[in-house]
């Protein structure tokens, strides 16, 4: 198995991370094989190459049957369809596992030759994991003959619902900038500010533009209602989540959000966009509520009634809490990758 480090922030390490420390794989054995790190462009070029070399003495020590190689777009695409290729070559039965949030953008915005070479590779490893319905029918408008299959992401889930409705946060986990609409929510809490009960306050819990953000807030006289700005884990990331009474993602551009999924697992309604495969998980008046992206209006509106709503809200988390559990629990995603490995061997 290929992907970024462990320590990569985003959404595929956390994916590789619930993947790794599952005990349900019984008759699979794992090997992963880091292939990038978040560093400048010439050390990711030589990890890369380092990588390589790891990879092929691994193929010639082990021969494993199959390489399972988490994608996302540009770099990450470009390292994933050589080792495509040269795995292939070796003949190991490749898998590659898109995780991308503009993966058919990225194909249409290609060059001539680029796509010619995106559909080669996509084409032509013997199986594309896509993370919904929605991503599959996409990309089969362009790629009618490419190999694909649906598994979802997937979270640990717990026994029971824990949420509580009882905490003071608005919260979003992701990258923070343009791309995953934090500047809309900042303007929607500039909005609903007076309307807001004064102990609200919001978590913007990510990396990228910590610093704009920063500068923003202040510009629009909503630092007190600000309690954190920056990248979170480990035992805060517990506090801050355990503090959450919504959850809100209102990005212009995503595939499979894990940090929906993840808070959903702990009950925790969401109010997110009107893309891509969101509102397979995100239903309106039932799990939550979808905007259109740059809607600041409604996105104001519905974070205003979540908070001020409590028996919605309660109600909102159950069913959260219900269909993740039935539909997207660790166990279902691992199953599911067993099965197609046992279809490649």
């Amino acid at each position: 198995m290929c992907g970024s480090t462990l320590q990569t922030k985003g959404g595929m390490s956390s994916v590789i991370r619930v993947l790794l420390d599952s005990t349900e794989w019984e008759e699979v054995e794992i090997r992963f094989l880091p292939t990038h790190i978040e560093r400048n462009k010439a050390i990711v070029a030589l990890y890369f190459l380092w990588s390589l070399l790891r990879i092929l003495w691994t193929v010639c020590t082990y021969r494993p049957h199959i390489a399972h190689l988490h994608t996302a777009i540009k770099g990450s695409f470009i390292r994933k369809g050589i080792l495509s290729i040269l795995l292939q070559t070796l003949g190991i039965k490749v898998v590659l596992h898109h995780h991308g949030s503009s993966l058919l953008p990225f194909y249409q915005n290609l060059p001539k030759w680029g796509q010619c070479l995106f559909r080669h590779i996509v084409n032509n490893v013997d199986s594309n994991i896509v993370l919904s319905l929605t991503l599959q029918n996409e990309m089969k408008k362009f790629l009618p003959y490419a190999p694909f299959i649906v598994i979802p992401n997937a979270v640990n889930t717990t026994m029971n619902n824990p949420y509580t409705g009882t905490g003071h946060l608005v919260t979003t986990m992701g990258r923070l900038g343009k791309r995953k609409g934090t500047y809309d929510l900042l303007q929607a809490i500039k909005q609903i500010d007076k309307m807001l009960p004064s102990h609200i306050q919001f978590a913007l819990c990510g990396d990228g533009d910590v610093e704009e953000v920063k500068t923003t807030t202040a510009r629009l006289g909503i630092t007190h209602r600000i309690a954190h700005i920056g990248w979170v884990s480990g035992k805060e990331r517990e506090e801050i989540l355990a503090q959450t009474l919504l959850h809100v993602l209102p990005s212009y551009h995503e595939a499979f959000p894990m940090a929906i999924l993840e808070t959903m697992a702990r009950g925790i309604p969401n109010i997110s966009t009107r893309i891509a495969s969101i509102p397979e998980v995100v239903k309106p008046h039932i799990t939550g509520y979808l905007i259109t992206p740059g809607d600041i209006d409604s996105l104001g509106k519905y974070i205003l009634q979540s908070c001020t709503t409590p028996t919605e809200r309660l109600d909102m988390s159950k069913q959260s809490y219900e269909l993740i559990t039935k539909n997207y629990s660790q166990q279902q995603q691992i199953e599911h990758i067993k099965s197609l490995y046992r279809s490649l061997r």
